[in-house]
């Protein structure tokens, strides 16, 4: 069992992510004294980057290990993106490693090392736990290739450090990271960070998932643990009828 094709999964994200604003209105009056109505379903702009981000599109340049300034010469990736692997080498050298199509074994080799350094691994969950108080494509695209780096660790199989993996994935998942006052584009973003998160542990590690949301009954972040598991159980009753004809 693989990793969730990005491509089957987002419609069911869209449509998860949809509900984020009605979800986070029940966060945000669990947070105030005062009464809100349901927030309103995103605007359609909003809903339009969910449903065909730029940088989260699967593409495959033809890249050796990056260097501190990576050149994507197969694809012209989008500026975000460019940027956000301009500034920072070590999601640039795993990113050239990861969309290598038929990597060699010293690639190969050299991706599971990135995706077993426990001090890397720290320092993607802290770039997904970077504060933030506006919504920001860069900063997107940077928690884009973060979540992607943690969903290729827990679906090596053979992976060393998974726990260390799953632990800096319940941190971004239990994180208080999305504020009452939080802009509605950024709450969503950060919400889709958590949904993703969470698939992909129901994936690889269904046993701690269902720990993990024991563990949240009660809290905040129920709501969208919820929606992620009913989103990845209509997705995989997809796949099943999919394979069946």
């Amino acid at each position: 069992m693989g990793k969730l094709n990005r491509r089957l999964r987002w419609p069911a994200l869209v449509v998860a992510l949809a509900l984020v604003a009605v979800i986070l209105s029940w966060l945000r009056g669990r947070s105030s004294s005062h009464e809100h109505a349901a927030a309103p379903p995103p605007k359609p702009a909003v809903v339009d980057r969910l449903a065909a981000p730029a940088s989260r599109t699967r593409s495959a340049p033809n890249l050796e290990v990056a260097p501190p300034r990576p050149m994507f010469s197969a694809v012209r990736l989008p500026p975000m993106m460019q940027r956000v692997l301009d500034d920072n080498p070590d999601l640039a050298q795993y990113y050239g490693l990861e969309q290598k199509v038929v990597p060699t074994a010293e690639e190969r080799g050299n991706l599971h090392a990135m995706l077993s350094d426990l001090e890397l691994i720290e320092t993607i969950k802290e770039y997904l736990l970077a504060a933030e108080t506006a919504y920001s494509k860069d900063a997107e695209a940077k928690r884009m290739v973060a979540v992607e780096f943690l969903s290729d660790a827990i679906n090596w199989a053979d992976n060393p450090a998974r726990p260390a993996v799953l632990t800096a994935i319940e941190g971004v998942m239990f994180a208080d990271n999305i504020t009452a006052d939080a802009p509605e584009d950024l709450a969503q973003s950060l919400a889709g960070d958590k949904v993703e998160l969470y698939m992909q542990m129901l994936h690889r590690s269904p046993d701690r998932a269902a720990v993990v949301s024991a563990h949240a009954r009660g809290s905040s972040v129920q709501p969208l643990l919820t929606y992620a598991k009913e989103s990845y159980d209509r997705e995989m009753a997809a796949r099943t009828a999919d394979e069946a004809h």
